[in-house]
């Protein structure tokens, strides 16, 4: 997947080609556990062909990124859709490409939090008890039990059993 973002950058129109549109068949399909199949540096490929102006030629590209990035964008992505999601069209291309990027800020964002919240550090918000007494320790109970007395597996085979 992070090739394909790749590849949407280099100079030969044919393989761009090609690479969009296997992106258009693979992003709808993207969930949020394989975020990582498109780093960081490949995911700004993406995020600069988010134009209203490519709305007209690409709207299927376009939806499909805007669909992806609801579930594994970044902040990165944000502003990007945001500015998508306000731009002003005048073709059905434009509209259905502006009504996927209106859907997707909201879901972003949530998911945004939810990237953060899961990187913060949490502490307690007081000193915990940490004395020799609250520490938990294994149990240590001596019933008289001599040892040889006590079940054990055995290696040898049951008569029967197989």
């Amino acid at each position: 997947m992070g090739a394909l973002a790749e590849a949407m950058d280099i100079p030969n129109k044919k393989m761009r080609a090609q690479a969009e549109a296997a992106l258009t068949r693979l992003l709808p399909r993207l969930r949020p556990e394989y975020a990582h199949l498109l780093n960081a540096a490949q995911r700004p490929s993406l995020y600069q062909r988010l134009k209203i102006e490519n709305a007209a030629t690409r709207p299927d590209f376009l939806v499909a990124v805007l669909e992806a990035l609801e579930k594994i964008g970044d902040a990165a992505a944000l502003s990007r859709v945001e500015k998508l999601a306000a731009s002003t069209v005048i073709t059905t291309n434009g509209t259905r490409v502006k009504e996927a990027a209106q859907r997707c800020p909201p879901i972003l964002e949530l998911r945004i939090q939810t990237l953060e919240t899961s990187n913060t550090l949490l502490r307690a918000s007081s000193p915990e008890d940490t004395s020799a007494s609250s520490l938990l320790r294994p149990v240590q109970r001596d019933d008289g039990t001599a040892p040889e007395q006590l079940l054990r597996a055995s290696n040898s085979v049951a008569e029967g059993s197989l």
